[in-house]
């Protein structure tokens, strides 16, 4: 229940916040159920590494879990956003959505997004699959041997899912999207 509380969260914001503002265009219902999908899988996985490297490491996931907050936090410090009056109050703010950044990828600046995307799940990529190898080659087999490559394949096939969904927004429904542009453009003419 609180992944799709999480994932529903974060499409349903996205459509009240470009509903909201006068200078963007509204998301469609198909584009939220999109991104619900894209958020859905990608905690999904996030969420099921997790509790499989917890699992083994109790002490060195806390520590993990801290040192991706204090690095997330740094890269949206960096990110210069404005969504505060003083300066102690938007690092407090950048502190909260590195919290969020622990499962999900959350827009914090106006403008192209592609190359922040890519940074942020390519790092998820690779902490999962550090975890995830960790996690494999620590576990107690006669324990862990019934269900170990099919939580292997469940985490990646999630990821790998999430990034679909995700890429299908961003190229068929996301409302600047180039197939948006040119239903627009046909209609004109």
């Amino acid at each position: 229940a609180s992944l799709v509380s999480l994932a529903w969260a974060l499409a349903s914001y996205q459509k009240a916040l470009r509903d909201s503002r006068d200078d963007k265009k509204p998301i469609s219902y198909i584009a939220v159920i999109i991104q619900f999908c894209w958020h859905f899988f990608t905690i999904a996985a996030r969420v099921i590494t997790f509790a499989l490297f917890a699992s083994v490491f109790q002490l060195y996931f806390g520590i993990f879990i801290v040192l991706h907050w204090c690095i997330m936090t740094f890269w949206i410090v960096h990110c210069e956003t404005e969504f505060c009056i003083t300066k102690w109050e938007e690092i407090v703010f950048d502190m909260v959505v590195g919290i969020i950044y622990i499962f999900s990828w959350f827009n914090v600046k106006e403008g192209r997004t592609r190359c922040r995307l890519f940074i942020y799940y390519f790092v998820i990529l690779l902490e999962n699959t550090a975890l995830s190898a960790l996690w494999y080659l620590y576990r107690a087999p006669q324990i862990t041997d019934a269900f170990a490559i099919p939580a292997l394949c469940v985490v990646f096939s999630c990821f790998l899912t999430g990034i679909v969904f995700m890429l299908m927004y961003y190229a068929f429904f996301h409302p600047n999207g180039p197939s948006h542009g040119k239903k627009i453009r046909l209609q004109i003419k």
